[in-house]
């Protein structure tokens, strides 16, 4: 299958107790998603003087996903940050502070894939089931003779979900449209991960 797009970010709230969501948030407009697995090690089973099994499991990874924006409505629940309003001279101003107080959930993220297969555009749903972001990290240059495009992205860990059988990604088939992609994230992020 040939990736030929990115789109719909979404994330929602992760309770580890009940293996629940809380709902699908759009994150912004996708520009990347880079999904990096961290290699486990081969456990093998020897016999006979020869390997004769084995077997090597998910150890975690890294999602680093990139959006034309990050605001403020995505900021506050995604790394648990404060908002708040202050009164500076006779301005209304509204801000973000990262302090103490700031408790980074889990959560889950995904997004769909537009594939092309056989000269037939497809959308395909992707989701992570429990990541937890770390701070975004900025990179900020002054305006020159031309605009040059510095948008958000933000990294995070990607662990196994607290399921019965510990799943940490899932896949739909291949739908004929965006809105049945979105649709299937949807009901993901509104139901138990049990899998």
């Amino acid at each position: 299958m040939a990736s030929i797009g990115l789109s719909k970010p979404y994330f929602s709230v992760y309770t580890e107790s009940t293996g629940a969501y809380a709902g699908a948030t759009l994150m912004g407009k996708a520009t990347t998603w880079e999904l990096s697995l961290d290699s486990g090690s081969d456990n093998v089973l020897y016999g006979d003087n020869a390997p004769a099994e084995s077997e090597t499991q998910f150890a975690g990874g890294t999602i680093a996903i990139g959006t034309t924006e990050l605001d403020a409505s995505v900021i506050v629940p995604l790394l648990g940050v404060t908002k708040t309003t202050e009164t500076i001279g006779t301005a209304s101003v509204e801000g973000l502070h990262y302090d103490d107080r700031q408790a980074v959930p889990y959560v889950g993220v995904a997004a769909i894939r537009k594939a092309m297969i056989g000269g037939v555009v497809k959308y395909q749903a992707i989701m992570l089931n429990k990541v937890k972001f770390s701070n975004l990290a900025e990179s900020l240059e002054t305006q020159g003779e031309t605009i040059t495009w510095n948008t958000p992205t933000i990294e995070g860990a990607v662990s196994k979900d607290d399921s019965t059988y510990h799943e940490w990604k899932k896949e739909s088939g291949l739908l004929a449209t965006e809105a049945e992609a979105i649709a299937v994230i949807t009901a993901w992020m509104a139901a138990p991960t049990e899998g």
